[in-house]
This record gives C-alpha cells, structure tokens and sequence, in this order.
C-alpha cells in the first residue's frame, strides 16, 4: 500500500439505533426492487426502439455491463422469469451484483448510454451434486475461471472460494454457456439448502417422440400436463435452448417441469445489440455461424479486434457489436472484439460512497465487497481524511474470491453525479415540496426530495417522515439535490454495547452457521467471523438464519475477535 498516505484505521462509530428493515431499492449495486419477470422485450415504455446489450456486470456507479458504463438513475430491474415461476410471484426482491449475468435494453451511443431495464438471468440453481474435476448442479457441469484472460473471473459470495463448496450445498449460479451443457461461472452465490424450486437453462437432448421428457446434461425434465410452455405456440425441438423451472426438487437427476420458456428475444429488429461471452457451437472456420448465449451469431462480414476469423474457436471470450433480428434470433456481427486486458487490475470499477466499514481490509462500496493490500495506490485525493464510510471513491480493481482487491483508490469530495447511500437524521421536513434535509457531513448542503417512485421499506410511506427520525437512504445527487430512491427508517432494537465502545455493521451471505442447543455460537459473513455475545438478539423474520441466508450483523471488535450483538435475516 502507498505508505505515504496519512492511513489511520479508526474505529467507525456507527451513527443512531440500528434499524434491521428489508433491503429495498436503490440503483445500481443495492438496487432492489420487485420483480416484474417476462420474457425479452426490445422497446422502452414509451416504445422507443432501444438498444440490447447481453452480459456481465463488471461494476458500479452507474452499472457497468463488460466494460461499458450505462447510467441507472432510471433503471427498472426485473428477474428472468415468467410470472407464478418459483422464483417469482410478483414479490421477489432482485439484486444487481458483480458478476451477474444480465439483458439490459438501452438508449444512448456507447459512450453515454442510458439504462432502461436490467433483467436479471442466471443459468442454474440448484443443488451441488458433484465437485470434482468440476462442479456439477442440476446435472449441469460448472467451471470455475480464476483467469482473467479467459472470461470475468468467477465471483463467489457465501464463499471465500471454490475450494468451499460441498456437495449437496445449494447455489446459484451466472455465466456463459461454453457448450451444450457446460457454463464457465462468472458468479456462483450460496443460497439456502431448504428451498427446492430449480432453475436450469441448456439446450435440449434426447427428446422423446411423444415430447413428454428431454435431457438437460445429466438432468433428465419430464414435462407433464400441467407444465407451462411460453411462448404458448413454442414446440420443443432437439437441440433447442429453453429455461426450465420447477417447484419441485431434483429426484435421482429427474425433475417435472412447471415452466419451460423458449430462450428467444422477441420483439422487432435490434439495431445496435452487445453481446459479451464465450463461443459455443462452432465448428472451424466458424465465422458465419456460432452462438452467444444461445444467440446465433453471423460474423462473416465482421471487423475483428485481437485476433481474426480463425481465432474463433469454442470457449474464446468474445464482444460483439451489431444488429440483433429478433425473428431469426441472429446477431449479425459488425465488431468482434476478442478478450484482452491490458490492464488486469482495470477489471471492475466501481463509484460511490463507502459504507460498511471496518478496516481497510473489509468494506463496501456499491454493495460490493473490497479489500486492499500492499500494492494498493491510494491518490494524493485522499490525503485529506482516512477512507471511513461516507467516503466517495472510484476504484479499479480484480475479483480476488468473493471481494475485489484495489489496486487504485481515488478520492472526491463533492458527491454531484454519486449514488448515495448512507444514515442521517431528518433535520428540516417540507411535505409540501417533499423534501427534507439531514446531519452528518454526507449530507451536509444536500436537499432530499422524494416522489412517487420513492420506496418505502417496510410498509412505511412518507407520512411516516418527521424532524428528528433515523434514516437510512439511497439517492442520486445532481448539485445539491438528492433524488431518493429508497428510504428506510432506523428503530432502537439495538442493545446497549456500553460506554465507548465502537459498533460496526456489514450484510451479506452467512455461512459456517455453529448453533448449540438452539442458539447461535458463531457464524461468517463477508469473510468476517463471529462469535455470538451473550445476549445477541437474533431476528429471523426473513427466514432461519442458515448457511446460505442473508443476513445483516451489528457487532464490536475485541481483543478476540468480532463479537456479533444483533443479527438479522434478510430478504
């Protein structure tokens, strides 16, 4: 790390009584909002023919889908499904994180480009069922990438790496197909073991005459009278791409269909399409016919970057420019990038303000996880003050497990154009304007407004605003305004750590979760371990606090560790 940078790791006092309400939206990172599920859509709300780019997300601040930046103040996110599916019913809450595999309509060129929807779609969940050579879930093989070369390195959460996950865990997982039943993971989430419902995407082998059953890789999906297929008319073909869900779990590597959806953008032309991710189905020389995603691809006529026509070969990492027919669900190429980082340490970006603070090993920024090192280059930006959350920073960094490794800190001090998120309390209140201001130097000079699009956590609303409330919010600043995206309100459910003694709080995916004779011992959470206090409150509203759980953790660091106070489930 840059010595001459005046460090000093002091404690964070976290400011006012916890609050431990559900995650709501926010853009970018932590945006949270119900999911609205459906099949592909190419035209904005008010029909305006937009722009598609199929990919990873690689950062934040605002959303940054490989490599390119899309700005998400207006952003509606929903999750790949069809409404009823087991991972959606209208109240699903969805999460933008690195690493994730997403459709995202657009307008804008490609360098100012204006995100509409982000659709959330990952390949797999399901349970573990093989972990050597490779993982197997849902009778689908899983490669992990730790190099950046080949693909966005895989990303874990709920674990500190691959090495942790056992069989029978259960895990969601993103990436791109690399062959018909194979996907090289960009993210592989853990997820609670006592939900059943399965989610797998390949293409179909093995069709039975009559239709009634088809293989998946090594899952067998029996479709009954009451599976839904959509589109309605779609009929099930040898070597078709689909998504299958089921609500029911895999029994000896076979499970009944209750959703099968035919993997297809629909809609009219898509005159300027991105497509990121690894080649499938070509057989050299392959230019005028491979896939993407599932997306037939036609690159005959194409420019190629870091390579040519004879470097495309099944599982080279590529990007595309062109446009997408969505009747024949083929791109045709007219740019063809071929993955190649000249800087390695330039792999994620994110902006934004710091939050979950702990050390300069352990924080947050745009939710995501990050720590530094040695090598660290923190900017002459901020010699000011030591990093604490608050702080506004732009990071470039690598995937290191499941955080990102800093390689660059810079440091702001105006937050215009930033994505707020933080705690203060509501010092002026104006209903009628709807707007309010609160302490603390992260708002300091800063007018707050909300509209009707405002969430609201926890069935609150704004008559429940009032002088002298906690709050803790998520906003986009424009000068001095803030829009609020999200409000949620603080309570005093936190016991008393006594006098003096600094609390610190962090969220995310517990695991190694040590209960005896009923009550919680000791737990992890974003590579942080806990021992449980005597009298910790645990709340799990949200479901048991359980390997693969999300949870939110208020604690005090001793001499032997961290000792966890408060612990709550989330959604």
């Amino acid at each position: 790390m840059n010595t001459s940078h005046p460090f000093s790791v002091a404690a964070t006092r976290r400011p006012g009584p916890a609050r431990w309400t559900l995650w709501l939206a926010s853009a970018g990172a932590a945006l949270v909002l119900a999911a609205c599920g459906g099949g592909g859509s190419s035209t904005s709300d008010n029909g305006t023919v937009t722009g598609l780019s199929v990919g990873t997300v690689t950062g934040f601040g605002s959303i940054i889908v490989d490599g390119v930046r899309y700005d998400d103040r207006n952003v509606r996110v929903s999750v790949d499904t069809e409404s009823g599916a087991p991972d959606d019913g209208g109240s699903t809450q969805v999460e933008i994180k690195l690493g994730q595999h997403v459709e995202l309509t657009f307008t804008g060129s490609e360098s100012d480009s204006s995100a509409n929807l982000v659709k959330v779609s990952a390949e797999i969940v399901g349970k573990v069922s093989a972990i050597a050579p490779d993982l197997v879930v849902a009778g689908q093989t899983v490669k992990v990438n730790a190099d950046p070369a080949l693909g966005p390195v895989t990303v874990f959460e709920g674990y500190a790496s691959a090495a942790d996950i056992a069989i029978g865990d259960r895990v969601e997982v993103h990436g791109a197909p690399t062959a018909a039943h194979t996907v090289q993971a960009t993210r592989i989430e853990r997820k609670p073991s006592l939900a059943n419902w399965v989610r797998v995407a390949g293409n179909i082998t093995g069709l039975a005459t009559d239709g009634s059953s088809f293989k998946l890789g090594g899952l067998t999906v029996n479709v009954g009278s009451s599976t839904h297929i959509v589109p309605a008319k779609a009929v099930l073909a040898e070597g078709l791409r689909v998504v299958v869900w089921s609500n029911t779990p895999v029994v000896s590597d076979a499970v009944t269909a209750t959703f099968i959806r035919v993997k297809h953008h629909q809609g009219t032309p898509i005159a300027d399409a991105r497509v990121a991710g690894a080649i499938s189905d070509c057989t050299p020389t392959c230019d005028a016919s491979f896939k993407i995603d599932g997306i037939s691809v036609d690159a005959s006529a194409a420019t190629f970057v870091n390579g040519g026509k004879a470097d495309l070969t099944n599982g080279r990492w590529v990007e595309l420019r062109g446009t997408l027919d969505a009747t024949t669900n083929t791109l045709v190429a007219t740019r063809v990038v071929f993955r190649k980082l000249e800087r390695l340490h330039e792999e994620v970006k994110l902006r934004g303000a710091i939050t979950d603070f702990v050390d300069l090993t352990s924080f947050k920024v745009r939710g995501v996880p990050v720590t530094t090192d040695s090598s660290t280059a923190i900017g002459s930006s901020c010699a000011s003050s030591p990093l604490a959350d608050g702080s506004l920073v732009a990071i470039s960094g690598s995937v290191s497990g499941f955080k990102v490794l800093a390689k660059a800190i810079e440091c702001f001090v105006s937050p215009d154009g930033f994505i707020l998120e933080g705690k203060g309390k509501v010092l002026t209140l104006d209903p009628a304007t709807k707007s309010f201001t609160l302490d603390g130097a992260l708002f300091s000079g800063l007018t707050l407004s909300w509209n009707d699009t405002t969430r609201f956590a926890d069935g609150k609303t704004a008559a429940d605003l009032a002088v002298g409330a906690e709050l803790e919010i998520n906003g986009v600043v424009s000068g001095a305004a803030v829009s609020v995206t999200r409000i949620e309100f603080e309570d005093d459910s936190m016991p008393n750590p006594g006098p003096g003694i600094a609390i610190f709080e962090t969220r995310g995916i517990a695991s190694g979760v040590v209960k005896t004779d009923g009550k919680l011992t000791s737990f992890t959470v974003n590579g942080l371990a806990f021992t449980a206090a005597a009298n910790i409150v645990v709340l799990e509203s949200d479901g048991p606090l359980v390997d693969g759980a999300n949870a939110r953790v208020l604690f005090k660091k001793t001499s032997t560790g961290n000792v966890a106070l408060l612990v709550k489930t989330d959604h």
